[in-house]
């Protein structure tokens, strides 16, 4: 909930750090949680603790195709051999007793009765005049056998709260035999995009129009952050009109988004409109691309105007308002992960800016990993983010990089 804080940031000389800080001091994560069912968890932030209320595997089962005895009688299985004395199939235990100088055949996450406590495999037998005998010698007891509890413990914490759950995690839960799980509500994001020039996909363009890109990417994005979309369309450039919007998205949704605006320009009346009916408090971010960036409030609902060129929302998007989006949602982790390879290139760079450049990772001839930068860095050019897979995170203050240089990469992930 805002606090009306007379502290204001304006200009351009804040750092992407600094900004998000101050962004996230302002915002208090949402307080509100909801069931959904395991197949519709994926991506969603967990509101609670995850405690194992079993263990996983619930009986020693076996962890291959083979054959299940006695560890004491490995060595009488590779000398002479041991008898066959029954099977045991995955979700068909075998129901008798597995006496010394006996063994079972035993297929994969097969229960493993209690008397025995080794599995060889198939491929490590042969068939002899006396049985199965065992051909390697490297055999010890208690081999290829998954014990109670390997996977999960009964009591664990699997997962804290504010955990965006992955493909994986919602596998561990189903195998817990959870059918629904507590999340986070949804947040309600409220887009929409302000130019005289712009045009619904699907019509005729005449000169000096440009088809609406920004609310298509945008809408993917927020799509696949969780987000619930309240879509308010195209808004010309008009300060009532605009005003009007920004009620609107006021009334329904946690968080207002708007693409252009937000310059200097005489036809970037965001920033005005906003002031109008709430507070503008931060404008201006060190940011190549995206540097006019606006963030305020209307009443209870957060507002952020991005850049109007393609590039530059995508990147206020996915460095900004993206990990606000989760702090707000209540996840623990909300800054994408980045790690270091070696620049492919030597790159002249804006010294004043920090800088997030389109890259792509591959394997040079000589085995090395290396990032290159995508031609035509223009922040119009929006085919170079989609030929990107991977942003250049180049701190402010670098005027030149050279090859073989270790650089910070931030994976794309649309």
């Amino acid at each position: 909930m805002p606090d009306h804080s007379p502290t204001k940031f304006y200009g351009s000389s804040l750092l992407l750090d600094e900004a998000i800080e101050i962004i996230r001091a302002r915002i208090s994560p949402l307080q509100s949680c909801e069931s959904v069912p395991l197949t519709m968890a994926v991506g969603r932030i967990l509101a609670d603790p995850v405690v194992a209320t079993r263990q996983v595997p619930a009986e020693p089962r076996s962890a291959m195709d083979g054959y299940a005895l006695r560890g004491t009688d490995l060595s009488c299985m590779r000398s002479t051999g041991l008898p066959v004395c029954g099977t045991a199939h995955a979700g068909h235990p075998f129901r008798g007793v597995v006496h010394a100088g006996c063994c079972i055949r035993i297929m994969t996450g097969a229960v493993v009765p209690g008397e025995v406590d080794t599995v060889v495999l198939q491929e490590d037998t042969e068939t002899g005049d006396h049985g199965i005998r065992l051909v390697d010698g490297r055999y010890q007891a208690g081999k290829n056998v998954r014990q109670p509890g390997e996977d999960i413990a009964f009591g664990q914490i699997l997962f804290e709260a504010g955990r965006r759950l992955r493909a994986a995690d919602v596998g561990v839960l189903a195998s817990l035999g959870m059918a629904a799980v507590s999340v986070q509500r949804r947040l309600r994001v409220a887009l929409f995009t302000t130019g005289d020039e712009l045009r619904p996909v699907g019509t005729d363009l005449m000169s000096g129009q440009i088809h609406d890109s920004n609310r298509y990417t945008l809408t993917a994005l927020l799509a696949r952050d969780g987000c619930e979309l309240i879509d308010l369309g195209i808004v010309p450039d008009d300060l009532e009109q605009t005003r009007y919007a920004l009620r609107q998205a006021a009334r329904v949704a946690d968080i207002a988004l708007s693409t252009a605006g937000v310059s200097v320009g005489d036809a970037d009346l965001v920033k005005e409109a906003v002031g109008s009916l709430g507070e503008v408090e931060l404008w201006g971010v060190a940011l190549k691309m995206g540097r006019p960036l606006v963030f305020g409030h209307i009443g209870q609902c957060w507002f952020f105007g991005l850049a109007g060129n393609p590039v530059s929302a995508m990147i206020n998007y996915l460095e900004i308002v993206r990990p606000i989006i989760l702090h707000l949602a209540g996840a623990v982790q909300i800054r994408a992960f980045r790690y270091q390879v070696m620049l492919g290139e030597s790159l002249a760079l804006n010294a004043f800016r920090e800088e997030y450049r389109r890259a792509i990772l591959r394997v040079d001839p000589d085995g090395v990993q290396r990032v290159y930068s995508v031609p035509h860095q223009g922040s119009a050019v929006l085919t170079s983010m989609s030929r990107a897979d991977c942003l250049i995170v180049v701190p402010r203050g670098e005027a030149a990089l050279e090859r073989d240089q270790r650089v910070w990469v931030e994976p794309i992930d649309f």
